[in-house]
């Protein structure tokens, strides 16, 4: 009797799942948190802060290249002081992110639910460098630091990831 019970709790469970609606999920906005979080992890760097970053070599205990860590810490997702300088940073602080339609009048957050970012999928493991390269440079667009810097950041993780066999 109680194997008659759990076989038909399982069915039960099958046809739940079946049930479920499809997934929409590029229908969403995109959530920032979480973005930042997962681009930081990604980008294999110690900080999103370029000071940081220069002060962890000045310690003497990075085992990695000195400008390969600069490189990836401009690489990594902005820290809050730069979300505070896009469009409503001044207004909102870094809720900018989150900003969809407002009644101030601010300049550059979006207006409608078509303007705004949607969820995009984790990067996956690229090996072509054109895509890799475009991934990187979509990334360093974020931040508030010179084109020269972003530049020299992208090639130089660009070159350790062809190193390292990844490209």
């Amino acid at each position: 009797m109680s194997n008659l019970r759990y076989r038909i709790t399982l069915l039960m469970q099958r046809v739940a799942k079946l049930e479920q609606a499809p997934s929409a999920e590029s229908v969403f906005f995109d959530n920032p948190t979480k973005r930042s979080v997962r681009n930081l992890a990604e980008s294999k760097a110690i900080t999103n802060k370029v000071e940081t970053a220069e002060k962890a070599i000045q310690s003497g205990e990075m085992k990695k290249d000195e400008k390969l860590i600069e490189s990836e810490a401009i690489i990594a997702p902005p820290p809050p002081e730069e979300i505070v300088k896009k469009p409503g940073g001044k207004e909102f602080s870094t809720l900018n992110q989150f900003i969809i339609k407002t009644e101030e009048s601010v300049s550059g957050v979006p207006n409608s639910f078509k303007d705004a970012p949607k969820a995009k999928p984790p990067t996956t493991k690229e090996k072509d460098k054109t895509k890799v390269k475009k991934d990187l440079v979509e990334k360093v667009v974020e931040r508030h630091i010179e084109k020269k810097e972003m530049a020299k950041a992208v090639k130089k993780v660009l070159q350790d990831k062809k190193d390292k066999g990844e490209v």
